[in-house]
């Protein structure tokens, strides 16, 4: 199956706290940072392939990397009450009828 595929259909793993403050979220955007495909050109380049764990030549390579985003559904997302008809509040309406 295809990456993106299967990320959106994983559930969200954020820790439970990190959840609770997206709460007003009903799907949250995440970022994906993947290896590119060799036929891929629009790869951006980090340097962060080790070459060296030595401490005094620690040395890293070019890897080339496709940033996207997957949006999945928040598992704590709080719904929203439902709304009750509340009348338009007009504050110059009062003003109006005292000039007539």
């Amino acid at each position: 199956a295809d990456l993106t595929a299967v990320l959106r259909a994983e559930p969200w793993q954020a820790a439970a706290w990190y959840r609770r403050q997206r709460c007003r979220e009903a799907t949250v955007s995440l970022t994906v940072l993947r290896e590119a495909r060799p036929d891929e050109a629009d790869a951006d380049l980090l340097r962060d392939q080790p070459l060296s764990f030595a401490a005094e030549h620690r040395r890293h390579a070019l890897r080339p990397v496709v940033t996207t985003t997957v949006q999945v559904p928040n598992p704590s997302a709080k719904t929203a009450p439902a709304t009750r008809d509340v009348p338009a509040h007009d504050p110059f309406a009062a003003l109006e009828e005292e000039s007539t």
